[in-house]
């Protein structure tokens, strides 16, 4: 017998044992597919519960937007649209925390969509938790203070309030910079739209918690005071530009204590005096003297710190008495708030949001004369802030509407106190000059448009604007700067308007807008000419707050338009993104913005 040759015996056990492995691997085989497929079953059902929750979510979301905004406000019905709200976002992140979920997400298909919703659940949950229902007790809690006094603010239930709504600012920050983070090409289209809408709730949100947080504690700070403060509110008028929005006609005297606000005092631009000499210093402001000289001219500069100051001093030379505070609006605002409270009556006449900007801004100027303009300007200013203060109750949903407005450079403060300055000066409410030094401080390129009115005339509430910001690369590897505003008179060429509306001074007809478009570009950028509809023009080169700035003169008859250009040059080689501010006009002003990204020397 070969010894080599296996046995018999042994050959039956080789064969046994194949069977065996051959029965293991199909155990194996069969177990790992059933808990392959119990898994994707698993993935299954809870991306359906998932994608139920979400859509559930965005429901309760657009109703707690609605009940938010309902008149009056039901603070019970909030809270428990936002208690919904957090318990959907809470069962939503449940569904994608599982590690099967997470190892789902590897998957080279349905992985990143996978991804995107988690993310956006964590997202949603944290913003909820931090933000939605916390900031529903802070306001409620806040009404409540207030129904029981009856007459002052609960400094306490303020400063809640201003707690809860920053750190309801830092969630949905937090939340956005990760939605950013999300691929978004890579995920499938239903839940790139849900990402969209949810991206978008959260947008809408930003600038009322930016708003709500130094409105709260500067109110629960100033409001507070065992000592009378005086708060300095003046009234911006668009139908005659300034840099900053328009000459300042009116100003009103508000006393602040213990947690109660009082109309004091009010007076108009006749009331000062024009002064020999600039009544503080201005440094190398725009407008020369005069913007220290005459009251009107105050916000002729862009740096509100400055015009706060001129205003000031102008009332304590006036009254005798210094503002603890200077706060600017513009009859916009007046026209939002008034969209919260409901209308007003004022010697006879209703005045509302829909009619307020003409009442102010246009109507005058055709049958009054100059005083009567003024006067009625200064009472129906004062009329509405006095229905405003007293809707005390209104101060979250104020914030909600004061937020994008500070961000449109029509709502801006300034405290004589520093560490209530430090709080507004990292606000939109710190003024244009602080909002383009916010954007280079956060990466971006601040630029500015500036009208100033120089025809003396009441027309600009008829003007019509759009801006823009278009970056390209050159050669040398530097961004080019394309600055636009496109401007159109809607002035009715059919009126007649009297002399002390439409004077035409400096050498302007009568029915002309007649403007400086100014341009204001970052440290150490040059501004390499000023074009208008394509052909060069004048300008007049300087420098605005160690910022370089160019000017020209602009005249738009009744009916035309016209696009001024600057094109302006980086100091260094880079990509550029533009951030453009503009003067705040009577109406809405689109704004439209394109970075570039270029490379180094010769590689644009």
């Amino acid at each position: 017998m070969d010894a080599r040759k296996p046995s018999a015996a042994a050959l039956t056990d080789a064969a046994a044992r194949r069977r065996r492995r051959r029965r293991a691997v199909v155990r194996v085989a069969t177990w790992g597919g059933a808990l392959l497929a119990a898994a994707i079953m698993l993935l299954g059902v809870r991306a359906l519960l998932a994608y139920g929750e979400a859509s559930a979510l965005l429901r309760t979301a657009e109703r707690l937007e609605a009940a938010v905004a309902a008149e009056p406000l039901d603070h019970a019905a909030v809270a428990a649209e936002a208690d919904e709200l957090a318990a959907h976002a809470a069962a939503l992140a449940a569904h994608t925390a599982d590690p099967v979920w997470r190892a789902a997400e590897l998957a080279p298909f349905a992985g990143p969509t996978l991804s995107a919703v988690r993310v956006a659940a964590d997202a949603l949950d944290e913003v909820a938790a931090r933000g939605v229902r916390p900031g529903a007790d802070a306001a409620a809690g806040f009404a409540e203070a207030l129904r029981l006094d009856g007459e002052r603010i609960d400094v306490g239930a303020t400063r809640a309030l201003a707690d809860v709504a920053a750190e309801a600012r830092r969630a949905v920050d937090e939340a956005r910079r990760e939605l950013a983070e999300v691929d978004t090409p890579a995920v499938l289209e239903p839940v790139r739209r849900m990402l969209a809408r949810v991206d978008g709730a959260l947008e809408r949100a930003q600038p009322m918690l930016a708003a709500l947080e130094p409105v709260s504690a500067l109110a629960a700070s100033t409001i507070g005071s065992a000592e009378p403060r005086l708060i300095l509110v003046i009234v911006q008028n668009n139908a005659e530009l300034r840099a900053g929005g328009g000459i300042t006609g009116t100003f009103l005297a508000i006393e602040a204590h213990e947690g109660a606000l009082e109309l004091v005092g009010n007076s108009d631009s006749s009331a000062f005096a024009v002064a020999d000499h600039p009544v503080v210093p201005l440094g190398d402001a725009p407008g020369g003297p005069t913007t220290g000289r005459f009251v009107q001219n105050l916000t002729m500069t862009p740096d509100f710190t400055l015009s706060a100051r001129l205003a000031a001093e102008w009332w304590r030379l006036e009254k005798g008495e210094r503002p603890d505070a200077v706060v600017s609006i513009d009859p916009v605002v007046l026209q939002a708030l008034l969209e919260v409270i409901g209308p007003f009556e004022l010697a006879g006449e209703r005045i509302d949001a829909a009619g307020i900007l003409d009442a102010l801004l246009r109507r005058p100027y055709l049958t009054l004369s100059q005083d009567e303009q003024t006067g009625y300007f200064r009472d129906v200013v004062a009329a509405a802030t006095e229905a405003v203060l007293a809707a005390r109750s209104q101060l979250p949903r104020f914030a909600a509407v004061l937020g994008p407005l500070a961000q449109e450079g029509r709502v801006s403060a300034w405290s004589a106190d520093p560490d209530e300055q430090r709080l507004i000066a990292a606000t939109p409410a710190a003024g244009m000059l602080a909002r383009l030094d916010q954007a280079d401080g956060q990466g971006a390129h601040g630029f500015g448009l500036l009208l100033d009115n120089l025809s003396g005339s009441k027309l600009d509430a008829y003007l019509e604007a759009s801006f823009s910001a278009r970056a390209s690369c050159r050669p040398d590897g530097r961004a080019a700067v394309t600055l636009a505003a496109t401007i159109r008179s809607a002035v009715p060429a059919e009126v007649d308007f009297p002399f002390t509306a439409a004077p035409g001074f400096s050498g302007f007809a009568r029915d002309e807008l007649g403007l400086r478009v100014t341009a204001i570009a970052p440290e150490g950028a040059a501004v390499e000419g000023v074009w208008r509809d394509g052909a060069a023009v004048h300008s007049d080169a300087g420098a605005a707050h160690g910022r370089p700035a160019v000017g020209t003169r602009v005249a738009v008859p009744p009916g035309e338009t016209t696009t001024i250009e600057f094109r302006v040059v980086a100091a260094e080689p880079g990509g550029a993104v533009p951030v453009l501010i503009h003067t705040p006009l009577a109406g809405d002003a689109p704004v439209e913005v394109e970075p570039a990204e270029c490379g180094g020397e010769g590689a644009p």
